[in-house]
């Protein structure tokens, strides 16, 4: 049976090696927002505390609504443009004599996405005079996308086997899209 002493030693030498084996994760190819429309992303989520503006009362601090006077409607667009890169590299003969590559093959192919909008909206009714707020938003909170088009010089790019080892053009777009009704 272990002691306390033998426990703590072989936690102690599980993290250490772990803390040593551990690699960089380059996969990122996404995007969460820090804030709801350029005020709120400007302040860079500090309007959790102090809303600016309706958008990010109603995303962040629904409370908050009680403190606009009548009513107010924000609209908003940011705009995403992704830059992404896709890198990979195979070795000679990596799946086998008879199917890996005859020499070392790498390349870099950057990703051709485009733009993005992220939009958002948020209205405030507050009637004169009353302690109730009501308010109903739909928001862009984040979202991602690639465009890697098929190539010869990128092994990941390379058309499907047979003629090829790799996906050929690759793509994909998400948007995370958040809508909701607040009584404060």
């Amino acid at each position: 049976m272990f002691t306390t002493k033998t426990s703590f030693k072989i936690g102690f030498i599980t993290l250490v090696a772990g803390l040593l084996t551990v690699g960089t994760a380059l996969g990122q190819a996404g995007h969460m927002l820090n804030g709801v429309g350029p005020v709120d992303q400007a302040w860079s989520g500090a309007g959790t505390a102090i809303p600016q503006d309706v958008s990010s009362a109603l995303h962040w601090n629904p409370a908050a609504i009680t403190t606009f006077g009548g009513s107010q409607v924000d609209v908003n667009l940011q705009l995403m443009v992704p830059n992404g890169k896709l890198n990979s590299f195979v070795r000679q003969g990596a799946f086998g004599s008879m199917f890996g590559p005859p020499a070392d093959v790498s390349g870099v192919t950057d990703s051709d996405a485009g733009v993005f909008p992220i939009p958002s909206i948020g209205y405030v009714f507050r009637q004169p005079n009353s302690s109730w707020a009501f308010g109903v938003s739909a928001f862009g909170i984040g979202g991602f996308g690639v465009d890697y088009l098929a190539g010869a010089t990128n092994p990941i790019t390379t058309p499907q086997p047979p003629s090829g080892m790799g996906f050929g053009h690759i793509s994909s777009e998400f948007g995370l899209f958040q809508a909701s009704p607040t009584v404060a």
